[in-house]
């Protein structure tokens, strides 16, 4: 869990947008990061 909001709260604090893809299934924490993304 805690490596997941690290990387969260990297992706929130670029100004630069942030695209996120998924391949197949996105799962629990998973989910989280890829909605966290632009695209």
């Amino acid at each position: 869990l805690t490596p997941s909001m690290a990387i969260y709260d990297t992706i929130q604090s670029l100004k630069s947008a942030v695209g996120t893809r998924c391949v197949g299934y996105a799962y629990n924490m998973a989910g989280f990061l890829l909605a966290a993304g632009e695209k």
